[in-house]
């Protein structure tokens, strides 16, 4: 078996500072779907973690996945970048260091 690849996700609203200052009912329901996707991802192992930033107008997550294809479908395919609420980066990283390792 082949050892995973991580990837450190930025993801940023596409309406910047405006996105939270007049979050629009269709970017609400989009951001639901959103948080549900990553809870799935979370349990099924492809997520290890995420979360919004609380000094800039973006979310991290980390994803442990067999190729950066499969990590770039994986932003395609989350619901408030395909609603275009959100826009991702996507940079590939090596774990040197992390609890338990």
């Amino acid at each position: 078996m082949a050892e995973k690849l991580h990837f450190l996700f930025m993801i940023h609203p596409v309406r910047g500072q405006a996105f939270f200052d007049d979050m629009q009912p269709e970017e609400e329901a989009a951001m639901g779907a959103h948080f549900a996707y990553l809870q799935q991802a979370l349990a099924d192992g492809i997520l290890l973690l995420a979360g919004p930033m609380l000094d800039e107008t973006f979310g991290v997550g980390l994803l442990r996945v067999d190729s950066e294809e499969q990590a770039r479908e994986f932003l395609r395919n989350d619901p408030s970048v395909k609603a275009n609420v959100q826009r991702p980066e996507l940079h590939p990283m090596k774990l040197s260091l992390w609890a338990g390792k």
